[in-house]
């Protein structure tokens, strides 16, 4: 029976995208993403717009909702390839 790898979804609001890591390896963007809570692509697009509304960029966020994700922001942007 083959087994199927888990997936992570986040929204990266450096790169204003929907990123997707294998949970079992390193996370290749070290931008500022927030992981989303679903199993497929559409879930977590439509997760990222109930979470966050139109919002593509961190600072397109309420300054509170800015804040509150300020711990993802690394010190350093390194884009992903």
């Amino acid at each position: 029976m083959p087994t199927t790898e888990r997936l992570t979804y986040a929204w990266c609001f450096d790169h204003a995208a929907l990123h997707v890591f294998p949970q079992a390896s390193t996370h290749w963007c070290t931008a500022a993403w927030s992981a989303l809570d679903s199993t497929d692509r559409n879930k977590a697009l439509n997760e990222k717009q109930n979470r966050f509304g139109a919002a593509r960029f961190l600072d397109e966020l309420p300054r509170e909702q800015q804040l509150a994700l300020r711990h993802i922001k690394p010190d350093k942007h390194h884009p992903h390839e």
